[in-house]
């Protein structure tokens, strides 16, 4: 082939100079970039952070030094300062929009992993048993812990709770995203939510809060799922609201693709609660691209490991358990919109209450332990439950990494 028409193929910038170490790093780099850019799309990373993903067994030259999370000083980041705690977004856009600088991977997995770090620092332990609770559903209300009075945790301190094999039952994770960077509004004039009319959605407890000029309803965003009973046939879609029709899905992609800080989050903090479970979650997604190719077109533009995520507009949730979620698996709740009072998130088995305003983000086991949302006053609640089906795992024969 001519010189002249032989395509350049760009370089891979390294970040040190290779030379002075004694090893020879692995450099895994794929010419076209579709496979690399998906792998580094669903380990929660995007292109351009060659940090650490290219280059494999290398030993970094003496004196070189790993930036730790403890030095960097999140209250100048604008998207993390005091003032975001409470940051809005209006379900009707405004005229003018300020450019925000958009977050890159590094910046918010340092920030759940900061939390992470204060949060081992405010452990509460129980002896709390999960096989019990999973196996007696109905007294599943039953609280399993010593004190009496039910803890109100309001501040911007991170706690968990765990149980009595060390398995983490709660984590709570406030004010790690701003909530003004979801594009939300925008998303909702090509989808707007509605209020469920499906058997499903009548059985579920709770209700919408109704209030002048806000939204109530709700949309969801699964990526692949089955109706009930339906693992049994094997077919498996995505939900009709996101996907339903060609201008549907692809505003979908790129409302996906706008709220990536989100999964990245999700996937950071399931890891650093349950190590196990991000494995086998990450297994689980392969092994569902691989048999249901239509997954892997939708999760093209969205690195989150769980399959399911919604979008609740002032649903107020009554005591529930999430029945069709495995045992053994989290449920993350994020929530986002405008400033309101109230609104936590109450765990009677547990004795506890954890605030859920704007920019906050909880994992519960949402399977073992019932929970409810409490009254609210004030603007528009959105809540994001990111979660994953039991149907799924059985269908995979990855039934035992989940129960």
């Amino acid at each position: 082939m001519p010189k002249d028409t032989q395509r350049k193929l760009p370089r891979v910038k390294l970040l040190y100079d290779i030379k002075k170490s004694n090893s020879t790093p692995q450099i895994d780099y794929n010419a076209r970039g579709e496979e690399a850019r998906f792998e580094r799309m669903r380990d929660g990373l995007c292109p351009g952070d060659e940090l650490a993903l290219n280059i494999r067994h290398y030993t970094p030259p003496a004196g070189f030094h790993y930036a730790q999370a403890s030095e960097f000083n999140f209250s100048t980041l604008p998207h993390f300062g005091p003032e975001s705690r409470r940051a809005q977004i209006n379900h009707v856009p405004t005229t003018t929009t300020t450019k925000r600088k958009a977050l890159r991977p590094r910046d918010v997995i340092c920030r759940v992993r900061k939390l992470h770090d204060e949060m081992e620092a405010n452990t509460i332990v129980t002896q709390y048993d999960r096989e019990y609770a999973f196996a007696n559903t109905r007294n599943a209300t039953r609280a399993q812990v010593p004190w009496k009075k039910t803890l109100v945790f309001h501040d911007d301190t991170p706690r968990q709770i765990l149980a009595g094999d060390g398995a983490v039952l709660v984590a709570s994770f406030p004010s790690v995203l701003s909530a003004s960077g979801l594009s939300i509004g925008i998303y909702t004039k090509t989808v707007p939510p509605k209020e469920g009319c499906s058997k499903t959605a009548k059985k579920k407890a709770g209700k919408y809060h109704a209030v002048a000029n806000q939204v109530t309803g709700e949309i969801r965003l699964s990526r692949g799922w089955h109706q009930l009973g339906g693992d049994k046939s094997g077919i498996l879609t995505g939900s009709k609201d996101a996907f339903g029709s060609v201008v549907r899905t692809a505003a979908s992609a790129k409302f996906l693709q706008d709220i990536q800080p989100t999964s990245w989050m999700v996937n950071e903090a399931v890891r650093l609660c349950d190590p196990q479970l991000y494995l086998n979650t990450h297994r689980m997604r392969t092994a569902l691209e691989k048999k249901h190719p239509i997954t892997r077109l939708y999760g093209q533009c969205d690195a989150l490991l769980f399959e399911g995520r919604e979008l609740l507009f002032n649903r107020q949730s009554d005591l529930h358990t999430d029945s069709r979620d495995p045992p053994g698996a989290f449920a993350g709740l994020l929530v986002a919109g405008e400033p309101f009072s109230g609104g936590d998130i109450h765990l009677p088995s547990l004795r506890a209450k954890f605030r859920l305003w704007p920019g906050d983000f909880i994992l519960i086991r949402g399977r073992i332990l019932p929970h409810k949302i409490e009254y609210w006053e004030g603007g528009q609640r959105i809540s994001i439950p990111h979660f994953t089906h039991s149907s799924v795992w059985r269908e995979l024969g990855m039934k035992k990494c989940v129960f």
